[in-house]
């Protein structure tokens, strides 16, 4: 199932609003995340949809005729914490830095109303991935393949983009190490498993045996040495990876009971 990410824009000026709603229907690459868009002139008309619904992003007009875009960012900080607001502006000497000084919190970006279309969508597109927590990896996988000419079985290799946090478990097997996805897609590499730990770890990916990393987000059950993930695969954990896999489990059970 793909999550849902809400954005809006505010500003008063109609021409820009439109200008926005253009650029964001050419927001792509999001393969796991749908967009849902709603455009305001008002800050007032603003608030009354946050209070009945939820916007994850605000483009919000830095300086409206009504109310200054700082104070109505800090009024939305106490209706809707939860949404990132990135600065629209057509001061050219406006920094980060001034938004920074105000210790907004749910401020995470400031783009300049002179920015071309391709800068507009790169910081919007960085901003979707950050709230969606969706962390785009570049793996190299390979197929075999039997070519008929030289009578050969062949490697064919691609490369693909993929959230680590979709990362279900990954094995290896001789010479080879397969990714497995929670969707049951899967990809097989020649990359050593320690250099996916190395990567994936913060992602909380973890080793539970010489041959097994699993995610801990997708564990259904841990009874002693026997792990079974949501998917219904089995593993058993080795008595070296013990100690630190039943402490990496209980850090994120806590970080996930506060969330």
């Amino acid at each position: 199932m793909n999550m849902l990410v809400r954005i809006a824009a505010l500003d008063d000026n109609l021409m820009w609003i439109n200008k926005i709603k253009s650029w964001l229907n050419n927001l792509n690459g999001f393969e796991i995340i749908n967009l849902e868009f709603s455009f305001f002139t008002c800050n007032f008309l603003l608030i009354d949809y946050l209070l009945e619904s939820n916007i994850d992003l605000l483009l919000l007009d830095y300086d409206m005729p009504d109310i200054n875009g700082l104070d109505l960012a800090r009024k939305l900080q106490t209706i809707s914490p939860e949404t990132k607001i990135i600065f629209i502006t057509g001061y050219e000497d406006l920094l980060p830095v001034s938004i920074d000084a105000n210790f907004l919190d749910n401020c995470i970006g400031l783009i300049k109303k002179t920015t071309t279309e391709e800068n507009f969508l790169f910081e919007v597109e960085n901003a979707v991935k950050k709230i969606a927590n969706v962390h785009f990896i570049e793996i190299n996988h390979f197929s075999r393949t039997y070519n008929i000419d030289t009578n050969r079985t062949e490697k064919v290799w691609d490369i693909s983009l993929i959230d680590a946090n979709k990362i279900e478990f990954i094995q290896s097997s001789d010479k080879d190490t397969t990714v497995y996805l929670v969707n049951q897609a899967f990809y097989t590499t020649n990359t050593p498993l320690n250099e996916w730990l190395a990567m994936l770890s913060p992602f909380g990916l973890i080793r539970i045996s010489k041959s097994d990393i699993i995610n801990l987000r997708y564990i259904k059950s841990a009874k002693g040495n026997e792990i079974q993930l949501s998917s219904g695969e089995d593993f058993s954990l080795s008595r070296r990876y013990k100690k630190e896999f039943d402490i990496k489990r209980r850090e994120f059970l806590v970080k996930e009971a506060r969330k």
